[in-house]
């Protein structure tokens, strides 16, 4: 479950008011803005302070790591670099000493298995946070040291889309403009598909690439039945991305639907405020009831997909109760 950050940042104020805020937190989210937004601001919490960027907080025993080699990995001699700092780090009284690690998806494994102790039993007074749009990348032991904190924007507020959300986002403003059809339906989830296709595509060439740089990398080090292992992990990896990506899309077409209603109850903050005209415009000519009906066939589409359904007939009953002509009681 997403919690807005005003609402999580409320919880871990109590919490440190308390004495009882964790080590150790997993902050996710799909904006890279909405992770580090939220641990600037918990950093500025729990050392009282004013500083206002990441790079900023260094100053104040804050130590952050981010992907820096050729291949985009946060290497073992950055984790290292990180657990002397909080060993031997000094910090004004009062303040805490903390990790951040941006990115932490793209720790090697040899950086993880050096910094599994510290992420365990870290120096007394000490707070790592990790921060990464995919969290089901990381090992269970790291994210089992972890408290989640799972990140969604405010209402209202600006988000940043990828090519694919912005794609489906115009298709949608296309799709309510007109008489909702079955063959416009259709339309529709033949461009949603092709959507599909193409992330689908970016991520298996994007693993490609990495599982080759890791092979060529260690082939000379490691046996042969370690890289096998590595060739199923950047599979499994690659479904686990591409689910992912999916579920995105999904969440554009539930996001639509709800700021339509929302736009009908007369709900001042949306999702989607760039698409305000086109969501205005459609909101006025649905009824409350029927985009009810709409949402409910959306929803049930998502819960369908993470069942063994078949993706295709699955996509084809639910455009055409969702962005079909309405179905007669």
């Amino acid at each position: 479950m997403a919690f807005f950050p005003d609402s999580a940042l409320a919880y871990l104020t109590r919490a440190h008011a308390q004495g009882r805020l964790a080590h150790a937190y997993l902050i996710t989210s799909l904006e890279s803005s909405v992770r580090e937004n939220f641990a600037i601001r918990l950093l500025q919490t729990v050392n009282k302070s004013d500083r206002e960027t990441l790079e900023d907080f260094q100053n104040e025993g804050v130590r952050l790591v981010s992907p820096q080699s050729k291949s985009r990995a946060i290497t073992v001699d950055q984790m290292r670099e990180l657990e002397r700092s909080l060993y031997l780090g000094g910090v004004d009284r009062g303040k805490v000493k903390a990790g951040v690690v941006i990115d932490a998806d793209r720790m090697a494994t040899a950086a993880v298995n050096s910094f599994l102790k510290t992420l365990e039993e870290p120096p007394d007074g000490c707070l790592l946070l990790l921060l990464t749009r995919f969290p089901e990348q990381l090992l269970d032991t790291v994210r089992s040291r972890c408290i989640s904190v799972a990140l969604a924007p405010e209402p209202g507020t600006t988000r940043q889309f990828t090519t694919a959300q912005r794609g489906l986002l115009e298709a949608l403003a296309a799709h309510f403009s007109g008489e909702l059809t079955i063959g416009r339906a259709l339309s529709l989830m033949k461009q949603f598909s092709a959507l599909l296709a193409a992330v689908k595509s970016e991520i298996s060439d994007e693993m490609e690439n990495e599982a080759k740089a890791e092979i060529l990398r260690y082939k000379q080090t490691t046996e042969g039945d370690w890289l096998k292992n590595r060739e199923a992990h950047f599979k499994a990896l690659t479904e686990a991305r591409y689910l992912q990506q999916r579920d995105q899309l999904l969440e554009i077409l539930l996001l639509w639907l709800g700021d339509m209603l929302r736009l009908q109850a007369g709900w001042p903050k949306i999702d989607l405020i760039d698409y305000r005209s086109a969501l205005t415009a459609a909101a006025q000519r649905i009824s409350s009831s029927e985009l009810h009906n709409r949402l409910q066939a959306t929803d049930a589409l998502r819960e369908n997909l993470r069942t063994n359904v078949n993706e295709a007939l699955a996509l084809e009953v639910a455009f055409l109760n969702a962005f079909g002509p309405q179905q007669a009681d």
